[in-house]
Formats: C-alpha cells, sequence, structure tokens
C-alpha cells in the first residue's frame, strides 16, 4: 500500500516537472511572436544561424529548473537567461534589443553561437576555460550593435584590465558578467562587467540590484522591480509607462529596470514569477 503511495506521488511529480518544462518552452515561443507582433518584428532582422540559436535557447530553456540544485552558485539563480527590452531617452523608444543565453549548457551553445561569430569574424576576446563560461548573445537593431556574454566564477582570476573597470563601491559578489559590445562593422565598442552586491541592496519597489560597469560610460544600477508595486510607475515618463500597459494586458510584467533619470532607462521583459 505505501508502495504504490510513493510510487504514485512519484509519478504526480515526474508529471508535474514535465508540464512545467513544456509551459515554459510553450510560453517563450508565444512571447517571442507576440513581441514582434507588438514591438518589433525580429524574424526580419535575424538570419538563419541566430534563429537557430534562439530556438535551440528555448528548446533548452526547461533545463534553467535546475538551477535550484545550485545551492552553492550565487549567482545563476539570480540570472535572467533571456530578456526583451526597451531602451527609453525621452520620447525615444528602441524595442529592437533581445539577449539569449543558458546557464546550464555552456559548451553545448557555445557550438551553437560559433557560426554566428564566424559570419561577423568575431573571436571571443577571452579563452573559455574553468573561470570564464560561455552565456549567451544579444541584439540590438535599434543600435545596430551585438553583445557576447561570457560568466566568470571567480572575479580575481580575472585579469587587472577588468578587475579595474569592476565598480569597487561595494560589497560584491566574486562571480558575475562580462559582454562585449560591436557595431554594425563588428568592431568592438563597449566592454561591460555585471556583478550583484553580496548584500541586498535595493530601492523601494525593487527586491534585487545589479551593477554594470563600463569602459564607455558611468556605473549603472539595474533593480528586480517587484511589479504590483507601481512606485516605479511614478518614476518613468510616459513612454515608459503606455508601454507597461500594453505587457500588463496580456498579462506580462516589467522584470527589470536600468534606471538613469525619468526620462532615461532601460525596462527588461518578462518576468516569469
Amino acid at each position: 500500500m505505501y508502495y504504490l503511495f510513493f510510487l504514485l506521488i512519484i509519478i504526480l511529480i515526474i508529471l508535474l516537472l514535465i508540464s512545467l518544462c513544456v509551459y515554459l518552452i510553450i510560453f517563450q515561443k508565444k512571447f517571442y511572436r507576440w513581441y514582434c507582433i507588438h514591438f518589433f518584428n525580429f524574424d526580419k532582422y535575424l538570419n538563419d544561424f541566430e534563429k537557430d540559436y534562439i530556438n535551440f535557447c528555448i528548446n533548452i530553456s526547461f533545463l534553467e529548473i535546475l538551477r535550484i540544485l545550485y545551492f552553492n552558485d550565487q549567482l545563476s539563480n539570480k540570472l535572467s537567461f533571456f530578456t526583451y527590452s526597451h531602451s527609453i531617452e525621452n520620447k525615444n523608444i528602441n524595442s529592437g534589443r533581445l539577449s539569449y543565453g543558458s546557464t546550464i549548457l555552456d559548451k553545448y551553445l557555445y557550438q551553437k553561437a560559433k557560426p554566428i561569430l564566424k559570419l561577423r569574424n568575431i573571436k571571443l576576446p577571452l579563452l573559455l576555460n574553468n573561470n570564464l563560461k560561455f552565456y549567451g548573445l544579444g541584439w540590438d537593431f535599434g543600435k545596430e550593435t551585438f553583445r557576447i556574454y561570457l560568466r566568470f566564477y571567480n572575479f580575481n582570476l580575472l585579469s587587472k584590465k577588468y578587475q579595474k573597470l569592476s565598480y569597487q563601491q561595494y560589497n560584491l559578489l566574486n562571480t558575475g558578467l562580462i559582454a562585449w559590445t560591436y557595431n554594425k562593422n563588428n568592431k568592438l565598442i563597449e566592454t561591460k562587467i555585471y556583478r550583484y552586491p553580496k548584500d541586498i541592496l535595493s530601492e523601494e519597489g525593487s527586491h534585487n540590484m545589479v551593477v554594470l560597469s563600463s569602459d564607455m560610460r558611468k556605473y549603472v544600477r539595474q533593480y528586480d522591480i517587484n511589479h504590483k508595486d507601481k512606485i516605479w510607475k511614478k518614476r518613468i515618463n510616459n513612454s515608459g509607462k503606455n508601454i507597461i500597459k500594453i505587457y500588463e494586458k496580456d498579462g506580462y510584467y516589467v522584470d527589470t529596470i536600468a534606471y538613469h533619470n525619468k526620462n532615461r532607462y532601460t525596462l527588461y521583459f518578462p518576468k516569469l514569477s
């Protein structure tokens, strides 16, 4: 009797996990189409290699569930493995922004990224090793730029060049991301480092913060937003408020904001939890 009961529980757990995996894949495919209809049609700009890469990221995204098992990893559960974003300056809105990656299958993901990098004649700025893993790619079609993301696990093993780049005011985690941005001619134009504070530092209406340091501009604080708290809507102009309304109408919510001031910020979507 007990054997059958435990067997039933195991079967239910397996079915629940399968349902969750299927939901995550369907959600992303549906959201991609929704975004192309409402804001920016990526299909017109992505090449076949890039579409294949994104589809691969979507199809393996269910593995991100395994991040909860990384008990000793302080960063994996904070990272987004895909984002769609809107960069806003006054009334100017750039919605042609997309990033996809993975915290799980970095080696397989890099193999999918190789044809994209080869076509652009771009080599990874740093060699992959035990401290540096491939994390993802990003596109900004509004600015005609392209990004590569690597994850580092020990900040102290990075060269002095990158250590000096990182913002040092906060007590930051030893792990983070490095991003390189290339222009339409595939020339490197910016290097950035993303690091989370060890302590939870946030402003009202948010529950986490990441510090973005760049070799081309001042550091930027990026906040994970509590979308039910309306305080951030009061801190942005009507351009951003109207964008959020479109999302909320269809049940999607803002996840993160990189904030400069009321008329200059970037909104990242969607929130998964």
